[in-house]
């Protein structure tokens, strides 16, 4: 279980294989049933129900205005929506990501970033207390991805993440979980995770960790083999 204070609380997990994350994010999904113990949200075991019910099937989606209110599924009844006020919060979460402007595009016309963002805008419209997210930075420009992560960081929920980008990280989450061979490692803060020693046992990669002068968050840089 995890506590968020004011503002976004990120938990994100740093693993030397592809495998490991995705075995953690499917377990926090309770999608993978052949894995021993359970999902413990707010001191109750957390039903694969309850996580599923904001996904969707998303071949069926038409445009990118459409993918985003799938986002507010579970919060729609029957009878008694304000639907103006629905489409609002739609088109605000796609203003966070900059694709207002793509409302009208088909889903499966975007490109990867594009695609990203889309549903990064679904994750937020949902309005959740805690939403688990796969490398929402991947396959985006660096200016997308700060972008991201800073709207993330500025709501009031709680995000469990993985992200493969390191100065990243550092620089927006507040725990980090170390993975290896899909056991867990070693938990704290930025600074107590990200030293030399330990990203060398994970990685396999000389590092030298400094200060960020402007942000005051460790800084990774990586030395390359001299082999």
């Amino acid at each position: 279980a995890f506590a968020g204070g004011n503002g976004v609380y990120f938990q994100r997990f740093v693993a030397h294989l592809r495998t490991a994350e995705v075995v953690i994010v499917d377990i926090l999904a309770n999608r993978l049933a052949r894995y021993r113990g359970s999902v413990v949200r707010e001191g109750r075991n957390t039903t694969a129900s309850e996580f599923a019910k904001n996904r969707v099937d998303t071949a069926r989606v038409v445009n990118v205005f459409d993918m985003v209110m799938l986002g507010r599924y579970s919060h729609q009844k029957m009878f008694g929506n304000d639907m103006q006020r629905e489409r609002e919060l739609v088109r605000e979460a796609l203003r966070e990501v900059g694709m207002e402007s793509y409302e009208e595009r088909s889903f499966l016309s975007l490109s990867g970033g594009e695609k990203q963002r889309t549903l990064v805008a679904r994750a937020l419209v949902q309005k959740a207390p805690l939403i688990i997210l796969d490398e929402p930075t991947n396959h985006l420009d660096i200016g997308y991805q700060y972008q991201i992560m800073s709207i993330l960081k500025k709501q009031n929920l709680t995000v469990f993440s993985s992200v493969h980008d390191l100065n990243i990280a550092a620089c927006y989450c507040d725990r980090i979980v170390l993975m290896k061979a899909g056991r867990i490692v070693d938990v704290g803060t930025p600074e107590e995770m990200f030293v030399p020693e330990k990203i060398k046992y994970l990685f396999g990669v000389n590092t030298q960790v400094t200060v960020n002068s402007v942000t005051g968050k460790p800084n990774i840089v990586f030395i390359p083999s001299e082999e």
